[in-house]
């Protein structure tokens, strides 16, 4: 469900935005986020919510360059 919610609030932003995205931007969009979203559900399973956290601190952390 934690990989399906992910998916449901891409399809809603892309549908929300005022201009159409691109098929292939879409589709590559949705396999990262069932990829990622995956992954963190592996990590969860496998190490805790350490680990969890950790994955979702590492992959969130490409934003702290355009908060500086």
């Amino acid at each position: 469900m934690t990989v399906l919610f992910g998916v449901f609030v891409l399809v809603i932003k892309s549908h929300a935005s005022p201009s159409p995205m691109p098929t292939g931007l879409l589709a590559g969009l949705l396999v990262s986020r069932v990829a990622m979203g995956s992954l963190s559900v592996y990590f969860y399973l496998r190490g805790g919510v350490l680990l969890a956290w950790w994955w979702g601190l590492l992959l969130q952390s490409r934003h702290l360059w355009t908060l500086l």
